[in-house]
């Protein structure tokens, strides 16, 4: 893999976000040992896009897109990519001339299934309000989409969280119209 926020070749997770779903994804099962992932026989390409923060830039997650469709290219067998990130911005609404909606558009038309997350900011993607930080800030989230979950490509499903008890996460973003699952 490769790690596009300090350009080098090691993409070991620093923020332990991706090695979580690595596991929730990968994890062998039925051995006595911690969790049990979907697919117990499955190979991951690590493509680390942000800090130990969970920051980035959009020209490092485009880059880290790039890499994965170049990889498919090269005849890597991708079935799956996994974007467990997302941030709030002004709505894109010409994803066709948008170099960052291009890039996961890139992705879909590749033949990969993206697998992108709803948020945790506990809000209706459809009409945001807001949420207090952690240092009980008002953030205003009003006329803003949250990104990837608002794109709605072929091949690409929006994933929110659920809890214990199979219902929603009071934290998770959802929609009736961007949220698959």
């Amino acid at each position: 893999g490769w790690d596009f926020y300090n350009d080098d070749n090691d993409p070991m997770d620093d923020n332990d976000h991706g090695t979580h779903v690595a596991g929730t994804i990968g994890a062998v099962g039925n051995n006595g040992i911690g969790v049990t992932g979907v697919n117990w026989s499955v190979s991951l390409l690590a493509v680390k896009v942000l800090n130990r923060e969970g920051s980035g830039t959009g020209d490092q997650i485009v880059a880290g897109l790039d890499y994965v469709v170049g990889q498919k290219r090269r005849g890597l067998n991708i079935r799956v990519a996994n974007m467990s990130l997302g941030g709030w911005g002004l709505p894109i609404n010409n994803p066709d001339s948008d170099p960052y909606a291009s890039a996961f558009k890139a992705v879909t038309n590749a033949g990969i299934l993206l697998v992108v997350a709803a948020g945790n900011e506990g809000q209706n993607i459809d009409n945001p309000t807001g949420y207090r930080d952690k240092e009980d800030k008002w953030i205003d989230l009003r006329g803003l989409a949250v990104y990837p979950a608002c794109f709605k490509f072929t091949n690409m499903i929006t994933v929110g969280a659920i809890s214990t008890d199979h219902t929603q996460a009071y934290f998770s973003n959802h929609s009736p119209n961007y949220v698959h699952i």
